[in-house]
């Protein structure tokens, strides 16, 4: 069983290219996975102003509304840079649910000690979780399946609304005490099945990144001089394990510098056009490996 830390949590996120906004002291906060972080439910707001261009407005509340517990480890906004990350350790989300014998708890508000929670901030009354929402919160659920070994059928990654219901969303015989309890809106557009399939999208389950940061400077030398050196290789092992780069890289010694999928990268990330060239820079390298490396 697997208690991660909130450094091993921040790396997972790194790992699995998320646009990760830590909120103040996010690395103090909740109790510590004593009981293993087991599972993963996900929700969203109901807040009338969480609508494109508008950021992330529950942000005080989640931040705010149970002091100094955090509503919930993460809110999605739905703008790139909104993505936020409130509590490494554990904290109230879920409420009243259950039987969910695969994590070992009963009925009550019993899961949140044992699961990560997710808020995505919607008006929650149709199909508007963004595109920049939906690829946020599945990267952050492949960082936590892989570094939680998770079953590989994704069975942990659930919705508020299963978790509330239990019986078959859960694998239970029959239906739990809270059954409607949490009125899951969008469970119709975003079931625990969309959002395990999103998430598989981007685990690195088999990456062929070797794990070492190239210097900026070697790999643009290997972009301008169009040489075939590790620092290419490395990079582009990089961005397919990523998503960024279709095609698997070829062995090394023989692969070229990736700008084409580095300038996608770059995009991703929010970096103005007449900057986004395909060439290392810091902001690039902080936001691709963690880290700069000059």
């Amino acid at each position: 069983m697997i208690k991660p830390t909130a450094a091993q949590i921040r790396q997972a996120l790194i790992d699995h290219g998320v646009d990760a906004q830590f909120y103040k002291d996010w690395d103090k906060k909740g109790r510590s996975w004593d009981n293993g972080m087991q599972a993963c439910v996900v929700h969203h707001t109901s807040t009338q102003s969480a609508v494109n261009g508008n950021g992330a407005p529950s942000l005080y509340w989640a931040v705010n509304a149970f002091a100094p517990m955090m509503v919930a480890n993460q809110l999605v906004g739905k703008d790139r840079g909104t993505n936020w990350y409130l509590s490494s350790g554990a904290t109230y989300h879920s409420g009243d649910g259950g039987p969910w014998s695969a994590v070992g708890v009963g009925t009550g508000n019993v899961l949140h000690w044992r699961a990560w929670g997710i808020e995505i901030d919607d008006p929650g009354q149709s199909n508007t979780i963004n595109k920049y929402q939906i690829e946020q919160v599945a990267r952050t659920l492949a960082a936590l399946w892989d570094l939680n070994e998770w079953p590989e059928d994704g069975s942990r990654i659930i919705t508020h609304g299963d978790w509330t219901d239990s019986g078959p969303f859960l694998g239970e015989k029959n239906y739990g005490p809270y059954r409607y309890r949490k009125n899951d809106t969008l469970r119709q557009f975003y079931d625990q099945k969309f959002w395990r399939n999103e998430a598989k999208k981007y685990r690195l389950k088999g990456a062929t990144w070797d794990g070492t940061v190239p210097s900026r400077a070697a790999a643009t030398k290997s972009a301008t001089q169009k040489l075939k050196t590790k620092s290419a290789w490395r990079l582009a092992c990089r961005l397919y394990d990523l998503g960024f780069r279709k095609q698997k890289p070829l062995p090394l010694g023989e692969q070229v510098y990736p700008k084409k999928a580095l300038k996608d990268f770059q995009e991703s990330i929010g970096i103005k056009e007449d900057r986004r060239d395909g060439l290392p820079n810091k902001t690039t390298w902080i936001k691709l490996f963690g880290k700069d490396k000059p």
